[in-house]
């Protein structure tokens, strides 16, 4: 053998340091390699070693703020043609005062005793259910005096009218209540005539028979009143109950289509005698979900119940959901959502179910008992711009005389016979237009405050801040792992096996199994490694 090939260093671990230490792009661990005093090798040594830990506690830092999962909110402007709200209508009036005598049951008569004013006054005020319960934190007097003021003969005359009216069967209490058919005077969406068929009966312990009106296929495709719902109503006054109720008008709900319409809290009352204008404006809202932010697709929603999330038919279901698990019967308010949840349930009649109910709600109240009913992922709010005229003028009143004379003989009779006063004849009629102001909507949107490409960004510009590492600097650092490791396999595959000798130009080995092993490493030529006999030794 040559004699470079005898002085060549064996590969080792200080060489595969070394020549990571010369070729690295950290330039830390290069200079002290390059050192050529203790103290300046000592001093890149401690400036290398902060670097690295002001590198990890940053790195910690971007770790933790990423997977807190902020969001920031984006507010932008769409503009498209756009679906008609969900709009259902209520005749405030509960039910007609010609349709009393439907039935000859004690429900039925306790009914016509209150319109009448002949029911019993010394029915005591523990037979009925308050609603308005108090939070601990309401003062006791405060408390008490709305206590009084609900206790009063007004309201305890309204608590026993609508448990009398909850009391008839569900049948009955569709019969004689408002039609849409006998109330419509006329109806168009965009110019295009709509009939009674288009709306949908949703039966409430407030105010009887509502009506939605089915807007899958109205679509708006421009803004303005002229391209939106107009609806003419005939009240039918004359069907009041004039001891029950307070005024004439309608109660009206613009909701989300396909969500559950909740009239007594959502609802708006619309002036009979006036002409009223809604304009409303699209609100998008979307939110990310998890893991960004809690919220509800819907979807179980709406495979059990067949209508859209919302908050609060959730608060409403769940709560009524309580009472039937703990109480075993439902509430007059949520008869209709009760028949999602369970058809089959009795309804809360006597003293003791009634004090189970006030329990159940209280705790409700005090948020002993939870309901997980958190935002929807994705909801359409609808922002309401309100303005009103006196409507009709008598000689349009007479116009509407003679529509509704078309329409019905009996209807025309009435009102001619009952009503000589124009102004009087006009407190039957009501017209409503809802429209798009702008076709524009706005969008309010959950976006990641923190991106996926933002944040690597963020961990390459720490490590590339402190110790100088770029991508490929990384993979130095990966190859020289690479190599320790197939360094250590080799030493550990080599060591008790092999033992190597040097004789003039061969270096020769004793292996365990007496076999021939070549070995040609790229460094040196004629190495060859023989077996070594006893002989061979002397």
């Amino acid at each position: 053998m040559t004699s470079d090939n005898s002085t060549e260093k064996k590969k080792s671990l200080r060489r595969v340091i070394e020549r990571f230490a010369d070729k690295c792009s950290m330039q830390g661990i290069s200079y002290i390699h390059a050192a050529r005093f203790w103290w300046s090798r000592l001093i890149w040594v401690v400036l290398t070693l902060s670097a690295i830990g002001a590198m990890t506690f940053h790195f910690y830092y971007i770790m933790n703020q990423y997977y807190e999962y902020p969001v920031q909110t984006t507010v932008s402007l769409g503009f498209n043609n756009l679906q008609l709200p969900g709009i259902t209508i209520c005749n405030v009036n509960v039910l007609r005062n010609s349709k009393l005598n439907i039935s000859n049951s004690t429900d039925m008569e306790e009914l016509r005793n209150i319109v009448q004013g002949t029911s019993e006054d010394n029915v005591s005020n523990s037979e009925f259910y308050y609603e308005d319960y108090y939070d601990d934190d309401v003062d006791g007097d405060q408390g008490a005096a709305i206590e009084r003021a609900e206790k009063e003969d007004g309201y305890v005359q309204d608590q026993r009218f609508k448990k009398n009216y909850m009391d008839l069967r569900s049948e009955d209490r569709k019969n004689a209540g408002h039609f849409m058919e006998d109330m419509i005077v006329s109806c168009s969406f965009a110019g295009r005539e709509c009939t009674a068929k288009a709306f949908k009966l949703h039966q409430t312990a407030d105010y009887g028979n509502c009506w939605e009106l089915n807007t899958t296929n109205k679509i708006a495709t421009r803004s303005g009143e002229m391209a939106g719902f107009t609806l003419t109503l005939n009240l039918q006054n004359w069907e009041f109950l004039e001891s029950v109720s307070e005024g004439y008008g309608a109660r009206l709900v613009i909701h989300q289509p396909g969500t559950i319409p909740l009239p007594s809290s959502e609802g708006i009352f619309i002036s009979s005698s006036f002409e009223t204008n809604i304009g409303i404006r699209m609100v998008q809202v979307s939110r990310l979900g998890e893991p960004y932010s809690k919220c509800n697709d819907g979807k179980k929603f709406q495979e059990r119940y067949g209508v859209t999330y919302t908050r609060q038919s959730c608060q409403f279901i769940c709560l009524t959901s309580e009472v039937i698990r703990i109480c075993g019967c439902i509430d007059d308010n949520g008869e209709e959502l009760v028949m999602m949840v369970n058809g089959t349930t009795r309804r809360c009649e006597n003293e003791k179910d009634k004090a189970c109910y006030r329990d159940v709600f209280k705790e409700y109240r005090n948020k002993n008992i939870s309901c997980d009913c958190i935002n929807p992922c994705n909801e359409y709010v609808y922002i309401k711009t309100i303005s009103s005229r006196p409507w009709p003028t008598d000689e349009y009143t007479e116009s509407l005389v003679k529509a509704v004379c078309n329409k019905s003989n009996e209807m025309c009779i009435i009102l001619k016979e009952r009503y000589t006063d124009n102004r009087l004849l006009s407190y039957n009629f009501m017209k409503l237009n809802v429209y798009f102001e702008d076709l524009n909507f706005e969008k309010i949107e959950e976006t990641p405050q923190i991106a996926m490409a933002q944040f690597m960004s963020d961990v390459g510009g720490a490590i590339g801040l402190w110790i100088g590492l770029s991508v490929l600097a990384v993979c130095e650092i990966f190859h020289l792992i690479i190599e320790l490791c197939a360094l250590g396999i080799d030493k550990c595959n080599s060591k008790g096996h092999t033992e190597y000798v040097s004789e003039g130009n061969f270096e020769q080995s004793i292996n365990k199994e007496s076999r021939i092993y070549e070995r040609t490493p790229n460094e040196r030529n004629n190495i060859y490694m023989v077996p070594i006999n006893s002989s061979d030794h002397h």
